[in-house]
């Protein structure tokens, strides 16, 4: 379990109306804040924030959501607990204690999976800047008006055109390659062993709200490559129906 101050000091230290109208308008309404709810198809302001009491909290008058910071970015964003801990204890500039959700028992397969989508993305980005294949992709990238800010801003990175430029990095890591399978990036041959999912691809990392990567776009290098445009299939983090590119930066 997470310690209790933790969670308290994170609950405190987050300003609810800020978090929320991060994801949807709010206007105020006396004391209190109103919208249209996230949660259902709500043609008027259902949702109500409260933050004049002992807790803020969130309540909707037509579909009965509720709850605090830590439900609104579980419910919406469909994060975990521990997820939303880190990352509001993150956005608070909150050091938290050792023992946290999920230490216990290990980390959950969605945290898994994030991890091995972030180490992927990091390898990716990493193979941009580095080798004849890297540089040529990067001056493709420029020729078709890429600066140097928009692909750091946006994460960019590159696939090799081997088979296991991915797989041969977690190929002595039986848990690793269990998560890279689980979110798209590796899988299995049948004569034994793992190949990359992308390959001699411009990756486009995929975010979630919260600014996290949660799968990739690979865009083809060689015109010749079919098809032209290969994205992650959908897993327990990544819904295409519930993810739009780029909104986590033009959310505001």
């Amino acid at each position: 379990m997470a310690d209790r101050t933790d969670i308290e000091r994170v609950r405190e230290a987050t300003d609810l109306v800020a978090l929320i109208a991060e994801h949807i308008q709010l206007q105020p309404k006396g004391r209190e804040w109103v919208g249209l709810c996230p949660f259902h198809d709500d043609q008027k302001p259902s949702m109500t924030v409260v933050t004049h009491r002992e807790h803020a909290f969130y309540k909707c008058f037509s579909c009965g959501a509720s709850g605090d910071c830590f439900t609104f970015m579980q419910e919406f964003l469909g994060l975990e607990f521990g997820e939303v801990l880190r990352t509001l204890a993150d956005r608070a500039g909150i050091t938290l204690s050792n023992r946290q959700v999920g230490d216990e028992e290990g980390p959950s397969r969605r945290s898994r999976m994030r991890r091995a989508i972030e180490r992927a993305a990091g390898l990716y980005r990493d193979a941009l800047s580095e080798g004849p294949q890297g540089v040529a992709v990067t001056a493709q990238l420029t020729d078709r008006g890429f600066s140097a800010e928009s692909i750091e801003q946006f994460g960019l990175g590159f696939a090799p055109s081997g088979w296991d430029f991915l797989a041969s990095r977690i190929a002595s890591k039986p848990d690793a390659i269990e998560d890279c399978m689980a979110a798209g990036l590796v899988r299995q041959r049948d004569s034994g062993g793992h190949y990359d999912a992308f390959r001699n691809r411009i990756m486009f990392p995929i975010l979630d709200e919260s600014g996290s990567p949660i799968a990739f776009g690979g865009r083809r290098v060689d015109e010749s490559d079919e098809p032209k445009y290969i994205n992650s299939p959908e897993t327990d983090l990544f819904q295409k129906s519930r993810t739009l590119y780029g909104m986590h930066a033009a959310r505001r």
